[in-house]
């Protein structure tokens, strides 16, 4: 094909997309979100979100998310990463190469002083980094290391239920008839 001619061509990826195919990505990401809070329950006023296209130093287009959490709800709070997470999945079922083209999702939270907690002590995050090795550890994602494992056993303290069967006698049928009555 004459490389001056008007008929179709592929591009190559490096290439800028048109602006249509930008505008298909985003309307793809509302729909998406718009499930995504439907699914959930998640009124939708909540999450209000912008895109904006990235261009990559090879030309590459990217967009990114920021999603905006328009009140202040400590409840979702708890939830946004698994909000999250299922967004990515309903995402990558219908675009499963969004990956190619989705440069990251960011969030945006505004706090409202009427649902400000105070921060609580710094032990309380040690304990929270303790727990979240733990749970790491019992689901398989980190692997139990002696120093691990001994403070694990000694917060847990099976020590309490540890039998010395050295010194452990059959209990005593004089002491203990457990036999029924006799007629």
């Amino acid at each position: 094909m004459n490389p001056q001619s008007s008929g179709p061509s592929t591009r190559p990826s490096s290439v800028l997309p048109s602006e249509a195919e930008q505008e298909l990505k985003r309307e793809l990401l509302r729909v998406v979100l718009a499930k995504t809070l439907k699914k959930s329950g998640i009124p939708p006023q909540w999450i209000s979100v912008e895109m904006n296209a990235m261009t990559q130093p090879s030309g590459e287009v990217w967009i990114e998310i920021n999603f905006s959490l328009q009140i202040d709800e400590p409840r979702f709070l708890t939830y946004i990463s698994s909000f999250q997470a299922e967004f990515e999945r309903r995402l990558l079922e219908i675009a499963p190469d969004a990956r190619q083209w989705l440069s990251r999702m960011a969030w945006t939270v505004t706090p409202d002083p009427i649902y400000e907690a105070a921060l609580p002590s710094p032990g309380y995050w040690e304990t929270v980094m303790a727990d979240r090795e733990l749970t790491a550890r019992q689901k398989g994602g980190k692997g139990w290391d002696r120093e691990s494992l001994a403070r694990h056993f000694s917060d847990t303290n099976p020590g309490d239920m540890v039998v010395d069967f050295k010194n452990t006698q059959p209990p005593d049928r004089n002491i203990e008839n457990l036999a029924p009555p006799k007629r």
